[in-house]
């Protein structure tokens, strides 16, 4: 759990803090590896823009590694895998998703794209990202696609206008620009099958 600057680690039954730190900046954004073993957050650089992308143990709240994305105009969200964690930002009128690796938090994933600086993972207005059920979802203004969070190979696409969504089983959840809570059923390649 995170307000401000503090970061919490509570005991999920009891709801006791079992670890609690100062980050050192304000938090937008933070999750933590599937295993549970590291935990990510994005903060804010300062007023200008950028943000500071960070590493820590999620049991001992030690800080592992850190990286500035200077060319942000935000402060980014992070979506962890066990490699990595993706993150997606803005830099103007477009932004890209970005898979950072957990060894030095230097870029791995998607390889960069050839035909020019627009792909499904930069576009205009910014891609959003999350990684739910084993699977990289991303969604620009009128688009969502389901991708392999480790490899960046994408599995669908189709049109949706949506945003921060969330798979639990088979289904999508996700928030449409008129508000409130949308159910979507993506393909099954969405989740390898």
């Amino acid at each position: 759990m995170a307000a401000g600057e503090d970061i919490w680690a509570l005991n999920p039954s009891t709801g006791a803090t079992e670890t609690e730190f100062d980050a050192g900046n304000q938090i937008n954004s933070m999750s933590t590896t599937p295993d549970g073993t590291l935990l990510y957050t994005s903060g804010v650089i300062s007023d200008d823009g950028g943000f500071i992308v960070t590493e820590y143990d999620a049991h001992t709240g030690e800080k592992l590694n850190r990286s500035d994305q200077q060319v942000s105009i935000g402060a980014g969200t992070v979506a962890a895998t066990n490699g990595g964690v993706w993150v997606s930002y803005r830099t103007g009128m477009t932004g890209p998703a970005l898979e950072l690796s957990s060894k030095d938090l230097s870029k791995i994933a998607p390889p960069d794209n050839p035909s020019g600086p627009f792909g499904t993972f930069d576009q205009i207005m910014g891609v959003g990202s999350g990684v739910s059920e084993g699977v990289l979802w991303l969604t620009s203004f009128n688009e969502i696609t389901c991708a392999d969070p480790s490899t960046s190979v994408v599995r669908a696409s189709e049109a949706a206008a949506v945003s921060d969504p969330v798979a639990i089983g088979e289904m999508l959840y996700a928030l449409p620009p008129s508000g409130g809570i949308v159910a979507i059923t993506p393909p099954k390649t969405c989740f390898g099958m």
